[in-house]
């Protein structure tokens, strides 16, 4: 999303792919070395592309899959550890790649913008509120799934702090006009299958929190917001 001339269905050469969702071959992490540990946690995945590129080998984005990718589960975004981490991978980066005999000013002023670019991000971020599910309030849920699936969500409801009622719909169902006054929706699997869940998630207004609950799992789980963890409901 980063490179917005790019279209989303289409296949692309491109510099730095995330590490949310990386496939390499075997022989290229070889000859590259793999991750360098001097990256904790972010950093690592714009590392490797970079040394791949370097290595003559290209970098592509496929857009013939999907993921769901819930962020801010490790560090929560905007969270002054986020910003520590993250723009301090950023300064090894430089460090790494910019040796170069009289590259020291370039350095320091790349440091610097990265430091900059840290103090805007924590800015920015500490006036985003994170948005959240009210416990103890009573909530509406959709349930798209399978009779079978949808008592076993209601199992899982059952059990939480705040009190909900919900309507079931089969996934053969017009159930996006069932949305109306509902707070939350959980897409049911084996019922539907993830790439039938991530589809629908897009079809999906503002406003209403989203949960997958895979049978037979015994627990429903969703995230709101990069800015904030996630929920897990178990039963």
């Amino acid at each position: 999303y980063h490179l917005s001339n790019l279209r989303e269905l289409e296949n692309a050469s491109v510099y730095i792919l995330s590490g949310a969702f990386y496939l390499a071959r075997r022989k290229v992490l070889d000859e590259t070395g793999g991750f360098d540990e001097d990256f904790f946690m972010y950093g690592e995945d714009i590392d490797l592309s970079y040394r791949i590129r370097k290595k003559g080998y290209q970098n592509y984005y496929f857009a013939g899959t999907t993921i769901l990718h819930f962020k801010g589960e490790s560090t929560r975004k905007g969270s002054l550890d986020y910003v520590k981490m993250f723009y301090s991978a950023m300064t090894i980066f430089v460090r790494k790649h910019y040796r170069k005999e009289g590259a020291a000013p370039l350095q320091a002023m790349i440091r610097l913008s990265i430091w900059l670019r840290a103090g805007v991000s924590m800015i920015k971020n500490m006036a985003v509120k994170p948005s959240s599910t009210a416990h103890g309030q009573p909530l509406s849920c959709l349930i798209v799934g399978s009779r079978e699936d949808g008592e076993a969500v209601a199992a899982i409801l059952a059990k939480q702090p705040a009190p909900t009622t919900y309507l079931q719909v089969s996934p053969a169902e017009d159930w996006i006009s069932q949305l109306r006054n509902k707070k939350e929706l959980i897409f049911c699997a084996p019922s539907l299958s993830y790439k039938e869940i991530i589809g629908a998630m897009q079809q999906v207004p503002a406003g209403i929190s989203l949960y997958i609950h895979a049978r037979p799992s015994g627990s429903i789980v969703g995230s709101d917001s990069k800015n904030s963890g996630g929920r897990v409901m178990a039963g």
